[in-house]
């Protein structure tokens, strides 16, 4: 009967970030215009701090004022577009291998975002 009281010890000491947000995820968009965007996200938990970066064709941009409190995730990007800079802000729900995102740019319509974890990135 030993096992079993071994197996909980072992579950209770696993490294949380396997199911939060640390690593690497692969997200999508379709624009309100019918366009498909991809880009990786690279993420880094500590506490319910979150820190990384969004990778696209665009560049890389920091993530700022991340927070992952529970399956709520939030964080903010700023891009640079035509001389002025302008705050990108994603919220949503994470599972162990999916996320569920909105992404808000200045005053236009949300934009749903879905992200899958990246097995095949090394582990953060």
């Amino acid at each position: 009967m030993m096992m079993p009281a071994l197996l909980v010890v072992a579950l209770l000491q696993a490294p949380a970030g396997q199911s939060g947000a640390q690593g690497v995820w692969q997200a999508q968009y379709t624009t309100l215009e019918g366009r498909l965007h991809r880009f990786t996200l690279t993420l880094k938990e500590s506490d319910s701090a979150l820190a990384g970066t969004i990778s696209s064709p665009r560049g890389s941009v920091a993530i700022t004022e991340g927070t992952v409190r529970g399956r709520e995730i939030a964080f903010t990007v700023r891009r640079r577009a035509s001389y002025d800079e302008i705050d990108v802000v994603f919220k949503g729900n994470i599972g162990t291998d999916r996320m569920q995102l909105t992404m808000q740019v200045g005053a236009r319509e949300p934009v749903a975002v879905t992200a899958s974890r990246d097995t095949a990135a090394p582990s953060q």
